[in-house]
């Protein structure tokens, strides 16, 4: 996998490929600028993450259906938490979660170091399901 640098410019080129086989590379196209990057957590393993506490467990066969079929969950219980070391500043924090019940709550702090987390505001969106026969958790 390539690493892109924050501040840099990049040139790219294109290669399409499907079952019909492999087409050329397209021209040269570019200067791109880095501006910002994304980390993405999948919650496939905890390969991402800095530290942990709590009973915590990486959802990957337990009641599937009530997650939508997405194997790549975590859950854990009251009080459990997990934390992220990125090396730049950090603009946006997306989570998409599901309740296992009403009332459950979720807290994002951040800090500059391990010791000095402020809680961060947060804009919610809920989303209800209707019965269903998946019986999904609550998102």
């Amino acid at each position: 996998m390539a690493r892109f640098y924050l501040g840099k410019r990049y040139f790219y080129r294109m290669k399409a490929k499907n079952e019909s086989g492999e087409s050329d590379y397209s021209n040269i196209a570019g200067q791109v600028e880095v501006a910002a990057k994304k980390m993405i957590d999948e919650m496939e393993n905890f390969d991402k993450v800095f530290l942990k506490s709590g009973e915590l467990q990486l959802f990957t066969f337990h009641d599937l259906r009530k997650a939508k079929e997405d194997r790549s969950r975590l859950m854990g219980n009251d009080g459990s938490y997990i934390v992220y070391k990125l090396p730049a500043n950090v603009y946006a924090v997306k989570v998409d979660l599901f309740f296992t019940k009403e009332g459950s709550e979720i807290e994002i702090s951040a800090g500059e170091d391990i010791e000095n987390f402020a809680h961060l505001n947060i804009t919610e969106q809920r989303y209800s399901f209707a019965k269903n026969d998946y019986g999904f958790f609550y998102a």
